[in-house]
């Protein structure tokens, strides 16, 4: 079994592959990744949900489905708490 220095330095893979990336520190910034990644938000409209799978500190996770030009996809909902904050 790898040491913990080992396994995050592994990490490394994650910043500086083009699929993954670090994650920004703000809210903005975020969404500037995403859209030069090309990742778009599903409409809402387009989502159902199922039940929920769990729940923590600041939300809960849903199994859904996304419905999608007439296919759909199982998918992992995470909705914030109201008082979740950045």
């Amino acid at each position: 079994m790898p040491s913990d220095e080992e396994s995050y330095s592994n990490l490394e893979f994650f910043e500086h592959d083009p699929v993954f990336w670090a994650p920004a520190s703000t809210t903005l910034d975020l969404y500037e990744q995403l859209f030069i990644k090309r990742y778009r938000e599903i409409n809402r409209n387009q989502i159902c949900i199922v039940e929920q799978i769990g729940s923590g500190q600041f939300g809960m996770v849903s199994r859904g489905e996304w419905v999608y030009s007439g296919e759909s996809m199982q998918i992992a909902v995470k909705t914030l708490k109201k008082q979740a904050g950045e």
